[in-house]
């Protein structure tokens, strides 16, 4: 009986050790558009108006509806 709370304890030991290291563990810490969020949050505050191209895009030749920049204000708020 002993034996097998032992290995049982290993395993079960093994098993949240190994999820803790594990790449894909569904932890999520920020989001990847978080730091655009910010920097568009940025460019509404300074300039006072949202941008109708995109103008951290590679191509900012095409028309661009920016429809969360009251949030992104919010995010830069919050990060700066």
């Amino acid at each position: 009986m002993k034996c097998i709370n032992f290995l049982l304890f290993w395993c079960i030991f093994l098993l949240v050790l190994s999820s803790g290291f594990s790449k894909n563990s569904g932890i999520q810490y920020a989001d990847m558009n978080l730091w655009g969020h910010i920097k568009f949050g940025e460019h509404v505050l300074r300039v006072e108006f949202p941008p109708e191209n995109d103008i951290y895009s590679f191509l900012p030749t095409k028309m661009w509806v920016n429809h969360e920049w009251a949030f992104e204000v919010l995010v830069y708020l919050i990060f700066s």
